[in-house]
């Protein structure tokens, strides 16, 4: 969903339910065989600033998708909720500020710039939802040995297999003595 900058001059609050056409990509990359499908819930305010040249977007997301566990693979439904605060800016791009060692500014890192005249939604909450997203998916025991879905050591390197690794075709090489 596009919002066209035009629209936003006064403020603007955007209500996601979750059921809106637009959102199906996302919901295709959390492949789910929970039902009902977990759906994105979202408030989004735009407002524009007083120069009219940056628009300050901030929300609430809401999701609890279903991710498979790294340790096991079995599926974890893993709550999300991300606050944010953006900043766009509408005019064309300006030089970035540098501070005294060639470095962006604090000001410039979290800026984004407007493209056609419009704030894609579904970019911030794609955006918003993948940074919420641990790298690795476990639910630990309170000791942290375990995982709470396997009851499998986590300390064991052998994760998805219960094959042995098949041997190095280099291992023949390490009782070899040569002559020097």
């Amino acid at each position: 969903m596009k919002i066209k900058v035009s629209d936003i001059r006064k403020g603007l609050t955007v209500n996601v339910s979750g059921d809106e056409p637009w959102l199906e990509e996302t919901y295709r990359s959390f492949p789910s065989q929970q039902k009902p499908t977990p759906k994105i819930t979202a408030a989004i305010k735009l407002k524009m600033s007083d120069c009219q040249s940056l628009i300050h977007v901030s929300g609430k997301i809401h999701f609890a998708p279903h991710l498979p566990c790294s340790r096991c693979d079995t599926a974890i439904m893993w709550p999300i909720d991300q606050v944010f605060d953006l900043t766009y800016h509408c005019a064309p791009q300006p030089p970035p500020r540098s501070n005294q060692k060639g470095e962006t500014s604090k000001e410039n890192i979290d800026t984004f710039q407007v493209v056609d005249h419009q704030i894609d939604c579904e970019l911030i909450i794609n955006e918003q939802i993948f940074l919420a997203l641990p790298s690795q998916i476990i639910r630990k025991s309170s000791d942290g040995g375990t995982c709470l879905i396997c009851n499998k050591d986590i300390s064991k390197p052998l994760i998805y297999s219960t094959q042995k690794a098949p041997e190095s075709p280099f291992a023949k090489l390490k009782g070899l003595k040569l002559k020097h």
